[in-house]
């Protein structure tokens, strides 16, 4: 409790109570990254197609141009892997990988790990009309949309004068989620840090339709099982936002979307009382049922632009805070909470390192 108290204290500190309306520059932003990767030309980002390449090569250029550093230690902002299909078939998938470098010495460092799918489902040719793209804004372009706009921020603040933050900021494009989650998978496979020292995991799924009275609003799946809801809500709250609990408990969200791989890194029990090694990892969403998942009318025209936007925005400071060294993130202990944390002799090997 003293720690979480602590935590708050510097969260209001250092922020207003309510933010206003985003600028029109972050708007603007905010709307460039959105018609790109929901463009039509991008053809529904489909993992292994020629679009789906330009779009990966696109993101590694914003990574640039936001003053990220490429994560893997030869310089690049991929990370390929293969995916093979029903049929047998192998096509390629790349994650896009940046980070905002802390202040901590590398050999000790720890990392906040910011992420978002960037693959949708490609095109519908048996379509009736001349629409037959899906353009998946909400997903995931919406979640894209929110890091690259929390990775704004950030790089905003230092060039403002702003201190450095103390743990190192890790920003994931996963690709192939489409697909079962193979790019995050991937990268606990082969991961380029030492995964015990990932201090925390948020994962942006679909943040972008909003429905009436849930603006300024925001749900976490598996919220539960960690201290990170806890630590979440009332930094929230300061700025004017709300954050529930999963409103689809039956559908078992936690374990479907890109946080799972990390949360579950290492099963240590049985098919029926499993027990996980792994990182608090979380997915954060506003999705409330629409229709418009993975059908062909999830474009832009359905995004809530200035709640996305205002989302990048206050989700700056609160990764500012998670990313000094007196937040702390933890499973919480309790006898029907199958997580505990992933020690560090525990990490999978490392290919490379930042």
């Amino acid at each position: 409790m003293k720690r979480f108290l602590i935590t708050l204290a510097l969260f209001a500190a250092s922020t207003t109570a309510v933010r206003a309306q985003a600028p029109a520059s972050d708007l603007a932003a905010s709307q460039r990254w959105l018609s790109t990767l929901a463009a039509d030309a991008a053809a529904g980002r489909r993992t292994g197609s020629p679009e789906q390449q330009r779009i990966g090569d696109w993101l590694a250029e914003e990574f640039r141009a936001l003053g990220l550093k490429p994560l893997a230690a030869n310089g690049s902002y991929f990370q390929p892997f293969t995916i093979t299909g029903k049929d047998g078939s192998t096509f390629a998938g790349r994650n896009v990988l940046a980070v905002l470098p802390g202040t901590q010495p590398a050999a000790s460092a720890e990392y906040i790990l910011l992420s978002a799918h960037y693959d949708h489902i490609g095109t519908d040719s048996k379509a009736v009309g001349d629409d037959h793209v899906f353009n998946g804004a909400d997903d995931n372009a919406s979640g894209v949309t929110t890091m690259l706009g929390i990775a704004r921020q950030l790089q905003q603040q230092l060039a403002r004068g702003g201190a450095r933050p103390t743990r190192s900021i890790v920003f994931a494009a996963w690709d192939g989620e489409e697909f079962g989650l193979k790019g995050s998978a991937h990268f606990v496979q082969q991961p380029l840090l030492p995964l015990a020292r990932i201090v925390t995991n948020l994962n942006f799924e679909m943040v972008g339709v909003t429905e009436g009275k849930h603006q300024r609003n925001l749900w976490m799946t598996g919220w539960q099982h960690s201290e990170l809801f806890d630590t979440l809500k009332p930094l929230l709250a300061q700025k004017g936002w709300s954050l529930e609990a999963d409103p689809y408990p039956d559908w078992h969200l936690f374990l479907r979307s890109d946080n799972a791989a990390f949360a579950s890194v290492k099963n240590i029990g049985s098919e029926q009382a499993p027990h996980w090694l792994g990182i608090p990892a979380h997915s954060l969403s506003v999705w409330r049922g629409q229709e418009h998942y993975h059908a062909l009318n999830d474009q832009i025209d359905l995004i809530d632009l200035d709640n996305l936007t205002e989302l990048s925005n206050v989700m700056t400071d609160v990764v500012t805070v998670l990313a000094r060294p007196q937040s702390k993130i933890e499973w919480k202990v309790a006898k029907d909470n199958p997580f505990s944390r992933l020690p560090e002799n525990e990490s999978a090997p490392m290919t490379g390192s930042p």
